[in-house]
């Protein structure tokens, strides 16, 4: 016995719209898909600015980063109080909000110092290693001059001029 394929009947109609063949399903499955994926993208990135921002504000302004101490190496002629008041990087002072390259920079205008290294050390810590000039003569011409062994002239007094004193 022969098992036969039923086939309907072609006289029956069919009582809905016949689909396309999946182009408009197709097409309509990328483009949600795509906007979903663009979507998630642009949800990401606002929480990384968010999370950005929110994590700037808490570093920058946190008790938690305040200077409360500063270690200072190298500094034999200008005192250790003196290095410190010229880095800007005094106690309670966050430790984000002055760049050690502009506080080194600020300790080498002091004669003496010929070069400075400033580092942080999180989370309240910061190291500045300082470099002297040595003096092998001071010359004194109405103001006071240091000459170190590289023969830079550096300013280090000037002297009140007579009218101060009167």
């Amino acid at each position: 016995m022969t098992t036969r394929k039923s086939r309907p009947p072609e006289n029956r109609r069919r009582t809905s719209k016949p689909r396309p063949r999946g182009s408009l399903r197709r097409h309509l499955g990328r483009w949600s898909r795509r906007v979903a994926e663009l979507s998630v993208l642009v949800a990401a990135v606002v929480g990384l600015v968010v999370l950005g921002r929110w994590t700037h504000a808490y570093v920058t302004t946190s008790e938690h980063f305040a200077v409360d101490e500063a270690e200072i190496t190298g500094s034999s002629h200008v005192p250790a109080e003196e290095v410190q008041r010229l880095s800007g990087l005094a106690p309670g002072t966050n430790i984000f909000a002055v760049s050690p390259g502009a506080a080194a920079r600020r300790i080498e205008q002091s004669p003496w110092i010929e070069s400075a290294t400033v580092r942080r050390r999180l989370p309240s810590q910061v190291t500045i290693e300082v470099t002297e000039r040595e003096a092998i003569a001071l010359v004194r011409m109405g103001k006071l001059f240091l000459i170190d062994g590289e023969g830079t002239v550096c300013l280090l007094y000037t002297s009140p001029s007579p009218r101060d004193h009167g």
